[in-house]
């Protein structure tokens, strides 16, 4: 059984864990909290069962979006006494309250899935008493979690200096069978995206403004050998829509559908992603654009922060860049355009994730995790 905080559209670690687990013989549920109430209550997905509830909300709502949360518990805890469950699985700090009520009133092993460092991520969004609760609410509830699991290995520590017992790393590795396409048939598209001869660059995500969204736009206008695609929705969405209409190597598609974001990967020659050194919660993030990029074959340009910037340097697999600059983004794009420089980058990309950085590794994990708590499918097929 599994708790989640979004509609599930999906989301893609969710997804690979759930998909693997029923693949492997469990019976998943995945209990969404779908907040615009856009996506089929019930809904099957690589034999998956997805349970969605309201209620009616919005994202980033701040300290108010805790009145919200409250309802989805209480729907999402009526619903968890009526099923069986083995196992309840929390992904993210926002449903381990709830996953841990349930999981005591029922008997059965809970697993916290921390996706990122929770009360950092909130920074200044919400009132600072919020924030002080959820870390004691955490430091409390992490330790009696049968076992805990996260991204890197650098959150896993943190967390076992937090109380956890058992950790994991599960990385947010990606399915290579999803990243290949038939050359000839990516080659056309690409010739869609930029002329032959530039350099394809390649943003799919959330477009926040310190994700550097701002300067790499501007690094971007600058070297004219450069293209860019950008994906996604956010706050800096305007000013990716302006350097668009005054640069016609900048295009910008809007929100990426999840299932299209291998194909976008595997056009572009770079991958880019920033992260806010000065933001704690950064400084643990192994995000996806990283595992898409080394999934794919393609270089990555980063900032130096937490695990992203230590696997780029571990792995030679791209180029990482001090700051978050016009100028440092700029020299990086330049150093790319090199001869050579680029092709190393991607061979070096390409090796890391065939030999390391895949799902069939990060599944392991994973079933290695629920087979130590007792919760190995059977022939009864359990919940999970």
């Amino acid at each position: 059984m599994m708790l989640l905080d979004n509609a599930f559209l999906p989301d893609p670690r969710v997804a690979n864990e759930a998909r693997s687990l029923a693949a492997a013989g469990c019976q998943v549920t995945i209990l969404a909290w779908d907040r615009e109430r856009e996506r089929p209550p019930l809904e099957w997905w690589h034999g998956v069962r997805i349970e969605r509830f309201g209620p009616r909300s919005r994202h980033h709502l701040g300290s108010i979006q805790a009145l919200y949360l409250l309802v989805f518990w209480w729907c999402a805890f009526w619903r968890l006494l009526e099923l069986r469950a083995d196992a309840i699985h929390c992904h993210d700090f926002d449903t381990l309250p709830l996953g841990w009520l349930a999981a005591a009133v029922k008997g059965c092993r809970l697993v916290y899935d921390a996706h990122e460092s929770y009360a950092d991520m909130l920074g200044g969004n919400v009132a600072p008493w919020i924030k002080r609760t959820v870390n004691w609410m955490e430091r409390l509830l992490v330790g009696r979690a049968d076992a805990v699991l996260t991204v890197g290995e650098l959150l896993a520590a943190d967390l076992r200096q937090r109380g956890a017992r058992r950790t994991w790393v599960v990385g947010n590795w990606k399915r290579l069978d999803e990243f290949a396409f038939a050359p000839a048939a990516l080659a056309a598209r690409r010739r869609e995206a930029a002329p032959e001869g530039r350099l394809l660059v390649a943003y799919i995500g959330w477009l926040n403004v310190d994700r550097g969204i701002a300067p790499l736009l501007e690094a971007v206008e600058a070297v004219d050998g450069v293209a860019l695609l950008v994906g996604g929705d956010g706050p800096a969405a305007g000013d990716v829509r302006a350097a668009a209409a005054r640069c016609p190597r900048i295009r910008y598609l809007g929100f990426v559908d999840p299932v299209l974001v291998p194909l976008y990967t595997s056009m572009a020659d770079v991958v880019y992603h920033g992260l806010d050194a000065a933001n704690r919660n950064a400084r643990f993030s192994a995000p996806n654009k990283l595992f898409e990029a080394l999934a794919a074959g393609r270089a990555v340009v980063c900032n130096d922060c937490g695990e992203l910037g230590r696997i780029v340097r571990a792995e030679g697999c791209g180029v990482v860049v001090p700051e978050l600059t016009p100028r440092a983004l700029e020299a990086a794009l330049r150093e790319l355009l090199e001869p050579g420089r680029l092709a190393t980058c991607q061979a070096r990309a390409g090796a890391a994730g065939r030999s390391r950085y895949h799902w069939a590794a990060a599944e392991r994990a994973l079933l290695d995790l629920y087979a130590a708590i007792g919760v190995a499918p059977k022939a009864g097929k359990p919940n999970a």
